[in-house]
């Protein structure tokens, strides 16, 4: 067919559509499926200042009733509250873009009734009596009055049956039922103040009973052990968020909670910025647990980028991706997981004395890295008698329990330093206790992190102790990643390296006097493969906390290595300036704890 008879034809072919074709397609967009409903019948509940929202789901998730104890509607809003395009919650463009509610309760309630049998109660509390409204597909009825005692109650039945094509596309009712789950979980996170109830098939599933603040709410719908709170307010931009510590962490994102204006929704740049905020702090394919509430000025978000409203488009994404970040880093560095106090043990037996290990192991410059003091390393550890040693940890564990650690304007008492040294197991962990608890500490991770936390202090002040090189140390690599490293001169710089480039080679003629002289290569070549793995729009900090990291990797003590008993208290002891010093920097766990408690329940001594 010639293309002017296809458009003449085509033309000819327009026409404007039935009423319930039009209401089809508008619940094709609102309702794609039962948790939709749900969603939007709920949004009007909380838009009606409700204080409890009750909601019933039928079987196969195809009959609902949703009640609430809200303001309600008069009689002369049932039926425009079903008719598509009333909303009593703008009355201008403007407004569209000022939305401090839900959305529009007509167009919910619209898209519903014409593609079930529907049955809307409500009494206005300034009325005296309720009344009802019936929608069969679309078609209504006449209002009635109602038993209603308060707030609204919406009854719906036969969910899609005029629409057989969107019945062959839901999933089975415990799939739905997720889904449901998830939604009324969303509101109950976001609105703490308000009692939900779940129930399906007469069967409760959830009861959130009002709660004061988010905090206990996400805890116990989280069920975390423990949650904690970060409070962010600069340049109209202000964010509440509950998280866990990096002890509590997922396999997937699942429990990473976003609200916009209290609106809950799905942003995978927010979710990075959370997840650049735990840096550090976890491994490859852990996730936090986090709640975060976004408030800005309603200019500089648009909420109808969606249908659903499900995302949201913000006018500067890289300004609220920081925000993100600073609100939640500001709180993990303060690390308020970590114990403050510590009981100290009995005294430690005058037999314990670390003894000198007959094998071989990789020497390890303790004052070159301020591990131990110049006391310690003037003695041999055979010459040291059990009464010195005593005395020299009993004067360090006085300074330690009288004097907090101040760090960024809030003090930590010491804990690592109080904890009684029993001595290495398996020559990789140190073995120590408190009046409570057996503690096993890995000395590499544990070093690893002080290092780290060091260097990064070094990059930020930019003041790092440096060693220089007797000969030039040559190392070849790929064209990109002699680039990237020539482009970050500056702040390798501040790290302590000096280095130049030399026919397609780098030659390195100093470094930071942490990195031993036999690791440089391996510690460079690293620091290459880590620069080439990062997006060039990686944030600087990112990229040199990844320096960072690989740099205490090849530069701390390892497992294997024999301490003494004074070099791992000065360990523990360096670990109370850190609060992060629970985590290696790659994420994994430093200490393992096990309570006198359980040891006896587990030797039979308690029951």
């Amino acid at each position: 067919m010639p293309p002017r008879q296809f458009l003449t034809k085509l033309a000819a072919m327009i026409q404007v559509l039935a009423e319930n074709i039009i209401q089809q397609i508008a619940a094709g967009e609102v309702l794609e499926r039962p948790a939709n409903l749900v969603k939007e019948l709920v949004e009007n509940a909380i838009d009606a200042d409700a204080s409890r929202v009750e909601v019933r789901v039928g079987a196969e998730a195809r009959s609902f009733i949703i009640e609430d104890n809200g303001s309600g509607m008069e009689k002369s809003d049932l039926p425009l509250a079903l008719t598509r395009h009333a909303t009593s919650k703008i009355t201008s463009a403007a407004d569209l873009w000022n939305l401090e509610t839900f959305g529009f309760r007509g167009e919910a309630l619209s898209c519903i009734a014409g593609v079930s049998r529907l049955t809307l109660h409500s009494k206005s509390n300034k009325a005296k009596s309720a009344y009802q409204i019936q929608a069969d597909f679309s078609k209504l009825s006449e209002v009635q009055t109602s038993n209603l005692q308060e707030g609204t109650r919406i009854e719906i039945e036969d969910l899609f049956d005029n629409v057989p094509a969107r019945l062959k596309f839901l999933k089975s009712a415990s799939a739905e039922m997720m889904q449901i789950k998830k939604v009324m979980k969303t509101f109950a996170l976001s609105y703490p103040q308000v009692h939900f109830q779940l129930f399906h098939e007469g069967k409760m599933l959830f009861d959130f009973a009002p709660q004061e603040k988010k905090q206990h709410r996400v805890r116990n719908i989280l069920e975390l052990k423990e949650a904690f709170t970060a409070y962010y307010e600069k340049d109209g931009c202000k964010i509440e968020a509950v998280f866990s510590s990096p002890n509590e962490v997922q396999r997937s994102p699942k429990n990473i909670w976003l609200f916009v204006q209290n609106r809950w929704i799905q942003d995978r740049s927010l979710i990075a910025a959370i997840q650049s905020a735990y840096e550090s702090l976890l491994m490859h394919g852990q996730y936090p647990n986090v709640a975060l509430w976004l408030y800005l000025d309603p200019q500089e978000v648009d909420v109808n980028v969606h249908p659903t409203k499900a995302q949201v488009k913000f006018r500067e994404p890289s300004r609220i991706f920081r925000a993100v970040r600073e609100a939640l880093r500001t709180e993990l560095l303060k690390a308020p997981w970590r114990k403050q106090a510590v009981e100290p043990a009995a005294s430690m037996p005058e037999a314990v004395v670390a003894e000198p290990s007959t094998k071989s192991f990789p020497s390890f410059d303790f004052e070159a890295t301020h591990f131990a003091t110049k006391k310690w390393q003037d003695e041999a550890p055979t010459e040291r008698s059990a009464e010195n040693l005593q005395s020299v940890l009993q004067t360090y564990k006085e300074k330690s329990q009288s004097t907090p650690i101040v760090r960024d304007n809030w003090e930590v008492q010491p804990f690592w330093s109080n904890l009684q040294v029993l001595g290495q197991a398996n020559l990789t962990y140190i073995l120590a206790q408190s009046a409570e608890a057996l503690f096993l500490v890995d000395q590499h991770a544990a070093h690893e992190r002080i290092a780290y936390e060091k260097l990064m202090q070094s990059w930020r002040q930019g003041k790092a102790e440096k060693q220089s090189y007797l000969f030039p140390y040559t190392l070849e690599m790929e064209e990109t990643a002699l680039k990237k490293i020539l482009g970050m001169r500056e702040d390798l710089e501040k790290l302590g390296f000096e280095f130049s480039e030399n026919a397609k080679q780098l030659e390195i003629t100093a470094g930071p006097a942490l990195v031993k002289d036999s690791a440089i290569g391996a510690t460079l070549s690293d620091m290459a493969d880590s620069l080439l793995e990062s997006e060039d729009g990686t944030h600087m900090e990112q990229k040199i906390s990844h320096i960072c990291a690989t740099i205490a990797c090849h530069s701390v003590i390892r497992a294997g290595q024999a301490l003494s008993v004074p070099e791992m208290q000065s360990l523990l002891a360096q670990m109370d300036e850190f609060p992060l010093s629970t985590f290696c920097p790659h994420g994994r766990p430093v200490y393992i704890e096990y309570s006198f408690k359980n040891l006896d329940k587990s030797f039979g001594r308690i029951v």
